[in-house]
């Protein structure tokens, strides 16, 4: 039981670490807000880059 408590506390800490690191990304990201003007529509391309996402799950497996 001790090795299982070690290999679930060895994740956590991996996932720490993970977690910490998408946070200074996006605190770095959100430095930049309102930094650059925007042409487009972003609701559009977020879903046009949604629906080419879903399309390659279904179409694409493996191909990579």
């Amino acid at each position: 039981m001790t090795e299982s408590n070690n290999l679930v506390n060895e994740s956590m800490e991996k996932l720490d670490l993970i977690d910490a690191e998408r946070l200074k990304k996006q605190g770095e990201l959100r430095k930049l807000r309102g930094k650059f003007h925007w042409e487009g529509d972003l609701e559009e391309m977020r879903y046009s880059q949604q629906l080419q996402d879903w399309y390659d799950s279904q179409y694409n497996r493996g191909t990579n």
